[in-house]
């Protein structure tokens, strides 16, 4: 996984080849990775050249069954030293995205490339990652949070895709993980981040456990 491979570093050369073979490059090296590797396995891949964060930007197109979608594997590092145990501290809010979803933070020349006009998700569908409405959605986040070993000190990533119509906000959405939490804050000291980003929930918790 590419992801797990590459650590952001303005040190290194902007390409593939940094990015392969030293691990190391900017967004450039991640998406022209992501292409040559899509390549090889037979998938069509684009890199797109365009703006994210008020800054220049490159990602990716990629065709499956027929539908283009973007990828941007540079946006879903959350951590550039991840280890190889902590597969839930990689997002996926750039997986699989419609033309609608990567406008809220992203912006290229529409008529250079392919259109995308449906949302993939596909990641969160499989793995039974999204809900419809507040109720499911609750459940889930306590259904993860109970999953946790507070008896340890440790990182732990949430992510789901809110597929109903007016999803949470991150003012509601942190709430909703308060409450959830209530009950073991007195137990162990727990810190936390929540975040809504183009439909996708997500919270990156850490314990800190002491005898």
């Amino acid at each position: 996984m590419l992801i797990r491979h590459i650590t952001y570093d303005f040190a290194y050369e902007n390409n593939a080849g940094a990015a392969i073979l030293y691990g190391r490059t900017i967004c450039g090296g991640y998406a022209q990775a992501y292409q040559l590797i899509a390549s090889k396995m037979g998938i069509k891949a684009l890199t797109i050249y365009g703006n994210a964060l008020d800054s220049g930007h490159l990602w990716n197109i990629v065709q499956i069954n027929g539908n283009y979608y973007h990828v941007d594997v540079t946006f879903d590092d959350t951590d550039g030293n991840i280890s190889d145990s902590a597969e839930e501290l990689i997002a996926h809010n750039y997986l699989f995205r419609s033309d609608q979803a990567m406008a809220e933070t992203h912006s290229w020349i529409a008529g250079n490339y392919p259109v995308c006009p449906d949302d993939g998700l596909f990641y969160y569908r499989y793995l039974g990652k999204s809900a419809e409405t507040r109720t499911i959605l609750q459940e889930k986040l306590e259904e993860f949070i109970s999953g946790i070993d507070f008896s340890s000190s440790g990182e732990h990533y949430f992510e789901l895709a809110y597929t109903g119509h007016n999803p949470p906000d991150v003012n509601e959405f942190s709430e909703m993980t308060a409450a959830a939490l209530v009950k073991y804050k007195a137990k162990i000291n727990i810190s936390y981040g929540a975040g809504v980003k183009n439909g996708i929930c997500f919270i990156r918790l850490t314990t800190n456990y002491s005898d």
